[in-house]
C-alpha cells in the first residue's frame, strides 16, 4: 500500500514562511486565481506549520462551500462572459494548430493540392454557417450552439445547469454572438490575413494574459469571503 504524504503548504523566504495552496481546478473559473499565497509571518517552522494547517482547514471548508452553491446550477452573467472568453481563447488556439497538423482535417484547404473550387467552395460554406447562425439567433434558436456550450460546462465542471435555464440560454446566446466574429478570424486566415487577435474578441478585455489567455482576476463576493478568510491566521 502506498503512503501519500500529506501537503503542509508551506513556502520558505529568506526572512520568514509563507503559505500556499492550490485552487481546485473546478473552482478556478469562480475565484479567478489558480492558487492564494501570503506570508505566514513567522520564521519558526513548528508555528508556521500550525498557521498552515489551520488556515487550510478554513479555505477547504470555503471550497465545500463553493462547490455546494455550485450545484444550484446558476451562472452570472459575469461568469458566462468567463466561459465564452475561454471558448474565443481555445479556438484561436484550434486555428493556429490547424496550420501545423500532420493531417489537418481539411487537406484540400490547407495543402497545396486542392483546387481553386476546393477552396472557395470552403469558404461559401463558411459564410453560409455565418448566415445560418444570425437567422438563428433572430429567432431565438440556440440548437447549433448547444454542443459548444455542453462542453464549455462540463470541461469547467458544472453539471447541474438546466437546458430550460435562463442561464443556459444566455450562454448559448453569448456563444452565437461571437461565433459569426470567428468564422471571419477562420476565413480572414484562409485568405492569408493573421492580424485578428483574442483580445479583440473578447468579453472582459483587461482579463488577457499576453498571450491573449485569460487569467480572470475580477473579484467577486465569494472572492471577498475567500479573502476574508485567508487574512484570519
Amino acid at each position: 500500500m502506498q503512503i501519500t504524504k500529506s501537503p503542509n503548504y508551506l513556502i520558505k523566504n529568506p526572512y520568514s514562511y509563507c503559505f500556499r495552496i492550490i485552487i481546485p481546478q473546478d473552482l478556478r473559473l469562480w475565484i479567478g486565481r489558480k492558487e492564494l499565497r501570503g506570508s505566514l509571518k513567522t520564521c519558526y517552522l513548528s508555528e508556521a506549520k500550525f498557521k498552515a494547517r489551520l488556515l487550510a482547514s478554513r479555505l477547504q471548508l470555503l471550497f465545500y462551500r463553493l462547490r455546494k452553491d455550485q450545484r444550484l446550477g446558476t451562472l452570472t452573467l459575469k461568469q458566462i462572459h468567463k466561459l465564452v472568453d475561454l471558448y474565443i481563447v481555445e479556438t484561436f488556439e484550434w486555428l493556429e494548430n490547424k496550420w501545423f497538423e500532420d493531417e489537418p482535417d481539411e487537406p484540400h484547404i490547407l495543402t497545396p493540392s486542392g483546387s481553386r473550387l476546393d477552396f472557395y467552395g470552403h469558404i461559401s460554406e463558411l459564410r453560409s454557417i455565418k448566415e445560418d447562425i444570425t437567422i438563428d439567433m433572430a429567432s431565438k434558436n440556440y440548437s447549433c450552439l448547444e454542443k459548444v456550450a455542453d462542453e464549455l460546462l462540463e470541461a469547467n465542471r458544472i453539471p447541474d445547469l438546466a437546458k430550460d435555464s435562463k442561464e443556459y440560454q444566455v450562454l448559448c446566446r453569448e456563444l452565437m454572438k461571437v461565433e459569426p466574429k470567428l468564422i471571419d478570424v477562420e476565413i480572414n486566415q484562409l485568405m492569408g490575413d493573421f492580424s485578428d487577435k483574442p483580445d479583440d474578441l473578447l468579453t472582459n478585455k483587461s482579463d488577457a494574459g499576453p498571450k491573449g489567455g485569460t487569467t480572470p482576476d475580477v473579484p467577486s463576493i465569494t472572492m471577498k469571503n475567500l479573502y476574508d478568510e485567508y487574512k484570519t491566521f
